[in-house]
């Protein structure tokens, strides 16, 4: 799942929604967020499609932009 950044939603906002969607630390959350602020997007999960479409509807809730490549 790759997550792309936007310029409307805080840190905060991505923290709590990756943190929610792929069950990581505050930590791994705020490196991940972080690397979609300075790259413009990053891989924030790997799995099962199942598992990606899953982690993808949690991270649109709040209108996060999100792309499953297979």
């Amino acid at each position: 799942v790759v997550l792309y950044n936007d310029d409307w939603h805080t840190f905060d906002e991505v923290i709590a929604q990756l943190i929610k969607a792929i069950n990581c630390t505050y930590e791994q959350a705020r490196a991940l967020s972080f690397e979609v602020h300075v790259k413009g997007k990053a891989i924030v999960f790997s799995g099962s499609m199942p598992d990606c479409l899953r982690v993808s509807s949690i991270l649109e809730e709040i209108a996060l932009h999100t792309q499953i490549i297979t």
